[in-house]
């Protein structure tokens, strides 16, 4: 990989160490290039002018986000955020008082909210699939779970607070072969992992695109499997992704753009579009074995930097770096971190409850890792965690 090439490209990177890729990642120059473009130009012509005029890239963007999944156009609704997108997908499915819908211990916070939210109108039951002795799903339990109550299996691919990767694959095995709807969180695994729909096996993927997709904030994304759609209705429709028709009906749109609402930032979608077009541009094996060697060198070494002790669960690792010291202070950790230029964030035990309650978490450091980092960075960044005192 030309690791220069991306750096120069990456105009945040001549500024500091950015490890906080997991919280939001670095644009490339085409991504606010984009933006930028789109935002001057609405402000010159209008607003519903300008949504005229870049209609077909914005088309465009659904063609590219389909691309990276490996899945149809039609299959695509661009949203705001993954919760936005987690909570579409899950409000849209039907669910009877007594069925159940299957979680990971690993449940992202808003995610497992929304399971608590929904079950006060729905008496139906949470069941959370217990991991292994590595963290991750055990596949085999969950075999055993499977029965003609459960309604839905929804899982996250990669959690908050660790570097634990789900195997998501095998869980989507299990739920077509016993034909249950399967809502995979992949927040943290969208331009981090290659993925393929058609090995996934999942009904609904939600993803959001400031993380590892470097895309703006405020955008998302979800995807609907093509068979699912008729089964779906969308908890807020509207003249975008609907239709009024009579007094008594209406009809909402045949593929993903059901999901929609008519009011979104163009500007933030065609960043979207960039920033997968941009990713479309990577080799995604290497790109991946790049960032779980940057993460697997920093694994190794932090300890050697104090009192700091790895937490990361799971056979496979990702880019993701989760560690603590043995005398607390996260916080100022970070803090001491941020003072030298080192972006860096913290996982709090409400992100993961479940995990964090099982494993006695408090709050964590994290760092997370791009293709546009280096050794070079990790290695400043272990000799600032070894200079800071408790």
């Amino acid at each position: 990989m030309d690791i220069q090439s991306y750096r120069n490209d990456t105009p945040g990177c001549l500024d500091h160490i950015h490890f906080n890729n997991a919280g939001a990642s670095l644009p490339p120059q085409v991504v606010i290039e984009t933006v930028k473009e789109y935002l001057d130009i609405e402000a010159r012509i209008g607003g519903y002018e300008a949504m005229v005029m870049f209609q077909k890239k914005t088309q465009k963007v659904y063609h590219s986000l389909a691309r990276m999944i490996h899945a149809k156009a039609s299959e695509m609704a661009i949203l705001q955020s993954a919760t936005q997108a987690w909570y579409n997908a899950f409000y849209s499915m039907p669910i009877r008082a007594g069925q159940t819908v299957l979680c990971s211990e690993a449940e992202y916070g808003s995610n497992y909210m929304g399971l608590l939210r929904r079950k006060k109108e729905v008496d139906f039951n949470i069941k959370v699939i217990p991991s292994d002795n590595q963290g991750q799903i055990d596949l085999e339990i969950l075999e055993k779970m499977i029965s003609a109550d459960i309604a839905l299996i929804a899982i996250t691919h990669i959690p908050t607070n660790s570097g634990l990767v789900n195997p998501a694959e095998e869980v989507g095995r299990i739920a077509q072969k016993n034909g249950i709807p399967y809502l995979l969180d992949a927040c943290q695994s969208v331009g981090q992992l290659p993925l393929d729909i058609s090995k996934l096996g999942c009904d609904f993927l939600a993803a959001t695109g400031r993380k590892y997709l470097r895309a703006p904030r405020g955008t998302g994304f979800l995807y609907c499997r093509e068979e699912m759609l008729s089964r779906t209705d969308p908890l807020q429709p509207d003249n975008w992704g609907g239709q009024w028709t009579s007094l008594q009906e209406y009809t909402l749109q045949a593929g993903a753009i059901r999901f929609e609402n008519f009011e979104k930032s163009y500007a933030l979608t065609l960043g979207l579009g960039a920033a997968a077009e941009y990713h479309l541009e990577t080799d995604e094996e290497e790109r991946y074995r790049y960032i779980r060697e940057l993460a697997d060198y920093a694994r190794k070494n932090i300890p050697e930097s104090g009192s700091f002790e790895i937490m990361d669960i799971g056979k496979e690792k990702c880019g993701i770096v989760t560690f603590r010291s043995t005398n607390g202070g996260a916080k100022a950790i970070q803090q001491h971190l941020s003072d030298h230029g080192i972006a860096s964030s913290l996982t709090f035990p409400a992100g993961a409850l479940i995990d964090s309650q099982k494993r006695g978490l408090n709050d964590l450091n994290r760092v997370s890792f791009h293709y546009y980092n280096t050794k070079k960075e990790i290695d400043q960044f272990l000799e600032v965690l070894k200079n800071w005192k408790y």
